[in-house]
């Protein structure tokens, strides 16, 4: 348990940036769990189809609140709209100019992080649980 490989893209907001601009960050992690739920909906003749996320990260020393994460960008974090890659470590380096490929290139296996819950330091194995579509 906790063994599954996942690659963290952490967005560093363009207020927030030397450049003025979005830039992109990534992390390898090979101690995470997830699971994929398939999702369903008719609405009249409409049939939409999606999925959603749940990803659990255990306690490590890499893992900054954005606060702190955005002044060195050492480790990682976890915010809306961050992305996270399940199953591998991808060799792309993310930017702006190339976040829509890779969000197409690893569809069904990217998690647009729209929820997260940190875990008080040393309450129980999971630091953090993120749901995203």
């Amino acid at each position: 348990m906790y063994n599954k490989k996942i690659t963290v893209l952490n967005k560093l907001k363009k207020n927030d940036s030397q450049t003025n601009a979005d830039e992109w960050l990534k992390t390898f992690l090979d101690t995470a769990e997830y699971s994929v739920k398939k999702m369903a909906s008719v609405s009249g003749t409409t049939v939409s189809m999606g999925q959603t996320f749940v990803i659990l990260i255990p306690f490590d020393d890499l893992y900054k609140p954005y606060d702190e994460w955005k002044n060195g960008t050492v480790g990682y974090t976890m915010s809306t709209g961050d992305l996270v890659v399940l199953g591998e470590h991808i060799p792309d380096t993310p930017s702006a100019s190339n976040i829509t490929a890779i969000k197409n290139s690893y569809k069904g296996r990217i998690c647009d992080v729209r929820i997260v819950n940190e875990s008080p330091r040393r309450q129980g194995i999971v630091r953090l649980k993120i749901e995203g579509v």
